[in-house]
């Protein structure tokens, strides 16, 4: 375990600014973000750290085309369940049926192919790169939610939940449709109170195991009786299903609600500590630093009010995340990969939704849809012979124009509304390669090499590149180059942010 030169105080507070320079830009976008293009790294280099560290999340940008999927889905969803009750034929109840599970599943796509379009722009990457963190805290899945307006706004909730501080998220994340419904909340009552959400609240998104007993569950599952969802997919509390006894939690006896459970939850000593864990495992290194130090940043955390923006702030700000032993050391997810691809090379992510969701599905990361309540994985989990060989048919595919004439029609209309918008385009051209395809092995293969990667290659990386830009027996300079690409966007060394 590597242990910093300096106190764990001093760790954490801004680096000078003779520490700041290109490769600390870099550490610091390819983190944040999913890339450190050139453009992005000379952007940043004249705003400086401090004030790009300030400005990430003010404000909020909200997906608006998403709001219009909710809202066309859900007056679809309604439409057909009020013929669905109004029939008595057994036909045409099937029928009817089958017709809105196809509208939920359009609309999951639909969902899948616009956040993916709307989080690869920069200038909202670092914001859903955060917000990719907070759904593998606060997990739902669609095989069990399944509605896909719960899905979304579940996402929305956690989005607003960037700019707040991490109690009342907690709150928010409590009444959300997809959380009630994931961890049977709709099932909980006064007199046979469900203990999952209370579980899960104490172990996976605030205390950590072993900072609470079986009885703090069974009380704070009391509390959180009567969260239902109405009729219209909002939140609603059913007072005659509340538990409204004495409940005894964390030694404190009170006629305790959900929210008041939640504060006196960020009273223990655990919770100043378990979500700066889970930020820094996905922000800083798959080793963390000694516990002194987790410790000292959890006290400034709890003194700034549990604030998720001062908590990033501090962070990307703070000495040791600079450290070189903590540069290139995590695994790109899958979204990290895809979208980071997407920006460096200049081209929108697919349209097609049964590619898109193939495409990340083969490389673990199931969108929306998670393996269990404890999210997924990552870093080392994330790479498998099954997942590496997805990750490398992705950077073929996007080497690859798009045959149309193998799309069927579904897909065929989706490429020509995106083209229609001026996304595009999906995947490297001919003519992108020409424009350097002549220049020499050495120099190209330095200039590749510092274009795409996070680490300092070694001398025997770059020489390979360079054999493989002279290899004749790839082909031409255009086929030469395109192999070389190919075969760097592939490499280990490029799966490291």
């Amino acid at each position: 375990m590597f242990v910093p030169p300096y106190s764990p105080h001093e760790a954490w507070k801004p680096i000078t600014t003779f520490e700041w320079n290109v490769g600390a830009a870099r550490h610091l976008l390819s983190r944040m973000g999913f890339s450190a293009t050139p453009e992005m790294i000379e952007v940043t280099m004249q705003r400086g750290l401090s004030r790009t560290v300030r400005d990430l999340f003010r404000p909020i940008n909200e997906p608006e085309r998403l709001q219009e999927i909710i809202s066309d889905y859900v007056q679809q969803r309604d439409r057909i369940q009020e013929l669905i009750n109004a029939t008595e034929d057994r036909e045409e109840r099937e029928r009817l049926q089958r017709e809105r599970r196809q509208y939920n599943q359009q609309a999951f796509e639909s969902f899948a192919v616009e956040w993916m379009a709307f989080a690869g722009l920069p200038e909202n990457s670092a914001q859903e790169k955060l917000l990719l963190l907070l759904q593998n805290v606060f997990v739902v899945g669609r095989d069990k939610v399944y509605d896909t307006q719960y899905l979304m706004e579940h996402q929305a909730v956690l989005r607003r939940g960037i700019a707040s501080q991490l109690p009342d998220l907690c709150k928010a994340i409590s009444r959300s449709p997809a959380m009630i419904r994931y961890l049977d909340l709709d099932r909980s009552r006064a007199g046979a109170p469900n203990e999952n959400f209370a579980r899960e609240l104490m172990e996976l998104f605030t205390l950590g195991e072993g900072n609470y007993t079986e009885m703090d569950v069974r009380e704070a599952a009391r509390a959180f009786t009567g969260y239902r969802i109405a009729p219209d997919g909002n939140f609603r509390f059913v007072e005659r299903e509340y538990d409204g006894g004495m409940k005894t939690l964390f030694g404190r006896i009170a006629r305790f609600r959900g929210d008041e459970v939640i504060d006196w939850i960020f009273q223990q000593p655990a919770s100043e500590r378990y979500f700066v864990r889970q930020f820094l495992l996905s922000y800083m290194s798959a080793e963390l630093p000694p516990e002194p130090y987790i410790a000292a940043l959890g006290d400034r955390w709890r003194y700034l009010g549990f604030s998720i923006p001062e908590l990033v702030r501090t962070v990307l700000q703070s000495r040791i995340f600079y450290e070189p032993v903590y540069r290139g050391t995590i695994i790109k997810s899958p979204t990290h990969y895809y979208l980071g691809l997407c920006q460096e090379l200049r081209l929108h992510s697919t349209p097609v939704a049964r590619q898109l969701l193939g495409q990340l599905r083969g490389m673990g990361q199931d969108f929306q849809n998670p393996p269990n309540v404890r999210g997924w994985q990552e870093n080392q989990a994330w790479i498998s012979a099954s997942t590496v060989s997805a990750r490398r048919a992705l950077v073929d595919a996007l080497f690859r124009a798009v045959d149309s004439e193998r799309l069927n029609a579904d897909d065929s209309k989706a490429l020509q509304q995106a083209e229609e918008r001026g996304w595009g385009p999906f995947a490297v051209t001919r003519e992108r390669l020409l424009q350097i395809a002549e220049v020499e092995s050495m120099p190209l293969a330095e200039h590749l090499a510092r274009y795409f990667l996070n680490i300092q290659p070694t001398a025997e990386y770059i020489e390979t590149l360079a054999g493989l830009l002279q290899d004749d027996a790839l082909g031409n300079p255009y086929q030469r180059l395109r192999s070389a690409v190919i075969a760097l966007l592939q490499s280990p060394q490029y799966q490291l942010a």
